[in-house]
């Protein structure tokens, strides 16, 4: 992969109530032909939330007494985490000196790693 630029990324983050604007670094990769964004652990591919945002409505399902949005956003997050373990397994048994450390009981901390690992290599599809 070469270094082809830079793209502005928008994210509402946690605290603030606008939107952060981000410089991601764009990557050319001349296997695949395709260019990939190389994502901080905070950002969720193809999403506007934050990743600590996401973690909050799935670990507060329960308080939401008929949110359709909030359950939409719970599967994809479960859906998310479940791709990405299995992503994690095969790099695992590819790769047998490859390290994972994460925390499966918290969701925000496992939702940082998998973006760090899963998407920054390219598996996100």
């Amino acid at each position: 992969m070469r270094f082809n630029g830079r793209c502005r990324r928008f994210v509402f983050c946690e605290n603030s109530r606008k939107r952060e604007k981000y410089s991601m670094r764009v990557f050319y990769c001349s296997k695949c032909y395709h260019y990939h964004r190389e994502l901080p652990d905070f950002v969720v591919p193809f999403k506007h939330l934050s990743t600590k945002i996401y973690a909050a409505i799935c670990d507060a399902i329960n308080e939401f007494v008929d949110d359709h949005t909030a359950a939409c956003i719970c599967r994809w997050v479960k859906g998310f985490l479940v791709f990405c373990a299995a992503i994690v397994r095969r790099l695992k048994l590819e790769h047998p000196t490859l390290v994972t450390n994460y925390d499966s009981n918290s969701t925000w901390d496992t939702l940082r790693y998998f973006v760090r690992v899963v998407v920054n290599i390219g598996e996100w599809k």
